[in-house]
């Protein structure tokens, strides 16, 4: 398995891990990437008729549902699974476009954030997080995505219970836990990154995911 995509995985689940807190702890408790965990905001809201968490998490959702139609769009019909291809590129620059938009909008209205621009953080940073979980999905690595991770982690054990049962061949160890382990491990680390930012009221934090996507995008035009 190449070095470049194991960076790869790790930075956009870095930015994930890091727009979920983000995204949670700043933007009113909605997950921009995390969208089971968001669609679960969104039922607890209904129950509660906290109509304002209803727009906010169906926005997020909405958001991130409109960037998987571009990313949809732009990979075509036809296109084999399993490799980097100019719709995983084409897919990751408008990713990187949106969050320039939300790290600019976030920074210049820190201290004066309207509802809609609240609202247009949501809709921009869960676009950015649909086009990647796109991006991802073209590279067919087994058992990984970047924006959510119940079935990494079910993948994972699985895959670690299977390896120490007797009589396992240790050969027959799926090559791709570690990778697996990995991802997690990234987002959580982003997420903690975000979560400490957010903690000491240090803005400049919103860029780190920019930057993720763009190394993302730089390592692999150099590589060809």
């Amino acid at each position: 398995m190449s070095s470049s995509l194991n960076v790869t995985l790790a930075l956009l689940a870095g930015a994930a891990g890091m727009m979920d807190a983000l995204s949670y702890t700043r933007l009113d408790h909605v997950f921009t990437s995390a969208m089971t965990g968001n669609t679960a905001l969104l039922g607890l809201a209904l129950g509660e008729l906290e109509y304002a968490a209803v727009l906010r998490s169906s926005l997020a959702f909405g958001g991130f549902v409109a960037g998987l139609a571009i990313g949809a769009l732009l990979l075509g019909n036809g296109i084999e699974r399993g490799r980097w291809s100019r719709g995983v590129t084409a897919a990751l620059w408008v990713e990187l476009v949106l969050l320039a938009a939300f790290t600019a909008a976030w920074l210049i209205t820190t201290d004066t954030r309207s509802t809609t621009v609240l609202y247009s953080l949501i809709v921009l940073a869960a676009a950015g997080m649909g086009l990647q979980s796109v991006a991802v999905w073209q590279l067919r690595v087994p058992g990984i995505s970047t924006t959510f991770f119940t079935g990494t982690l079910t993948s994972i054990v699985i895959s670690s219970v299977r390896f120490v049962r007797p009589g396992q061949d240790v050969a027959q160890k799926p090559s791709n836990t570690l990778r697996q382990i990995m991802a997690l491990v990234a987002y959580v680390v982003g997420a903690a990154i975000a979560g400490v930012a957010a903690a000491h009221q240090l803005e400049a934090v919103s860029v780190l995911p920019l930057i993720a996507v763009l190394i993302v995008l730089v390592w692999h035009i150099v590589l060809g």
